[in-house]
């Protein structure tokens, strides 16, 4: 077993299976507390029910059927023979689990590495709800259907990946989610945008940006270059 220390009660439990190595380099990379452990070497029938017992929005599809690997088999039994498991937990509570899959989006252990190192503590435990939301309402949006979901581009300087693609009847609308919007975030909007267009050799019609808090700055410069800006919220009823 290995362990690197946790902060402020937050542990990233890691459990052995194909393609673990990958998943410590990412965390090792990403200076990412971390624990190593086999199943023999933690509580199977704890994880099981902890893993159950997370909200759907945010553990998504995690029983193994056909496709890729999920953590849970057909049986309900941890899946470490065909994948690891990576658990992410605060105060001894289980708030997060990879792989999965959300909606249309397979996300592998590796990749939630990657975002947890991407969006800062738990970003995408908001973002990634979202975009199933949207992927499959993307009337929402004033779209009429969903082209792709997390779609990688070349925007020159290496790969990217565009939140989601969808379509109105003038084309391309291309939608980027975020839990806090600030200038940078319009300006990767813009940037994925041009990556695409240059990528799939496809004109954009609409390019939308959409968050929880949009910074009054960011507002006024996505105006400026026509970038719309969709603020999520919700009301009494």
């Amino acid at each position: 077993m290995k362990t690197h220390s946790s902060q402020d009660g937050v542990k990233v439990i890691l459990v052995r299976g194909p393609g673990w190595e990958d998943v410590v380099r990412v965390l090792e990379n990403s200076c990412i507390p971390y624990r190593v452990a086999s199943r023999d070497e933690i509580d199977e029938e704890k994880v099981i029910s902890q893993i159950r017992l997370l909200p759907p929005q945010i553990r998504g599809k995690v029983r193994y059927g056909r496709g890729k690997p999920l953590p849970l088999t057909r049986s309900g039994r941890l899946n470490v023979q065909n994948t690891c498991i990576l658990l992410i937990c605060r105060a001894g509570k289980l708030v997060d689990v990879y792989p999965k899959q959300m909606g249309t989006r397979y996300i592998s252990a590796r990749e939630g590495a990657e975002l947890i190192s991407r969006g800062g503590e738990y970003t995408h435990l908001y973002e990634e709800p979202l975009l199933v939301l949207l992927a499959n309402h993307p009337e929402l949006l004033r779209c009429r259907r969903i082209k792709a979901v997390k779609k990688r581009v070349d925007t020159g300087e290496g790969e990217a990946e565009i939140d989601l693609i969808m379509e109105d009847e003038n084309g391309a609308v291309i939608v980027e989610v975020e839990e806090k919007a600030g200038r940078e975030a319009v300006s990767q909007a813009l940037s994925l945008a041009q990556a695409y267009e240059k990528t799939i050799g496809e004109k954009v019609a609409r390019i939308v940006l959409i968050a929880l808090k949009i910074e009054k700055d960011a507002a006024r410069a996505a105006e400026k270059i026509g970038i719309e800006v969709w603020k999520v919220s919700v009301e009494l009823v």
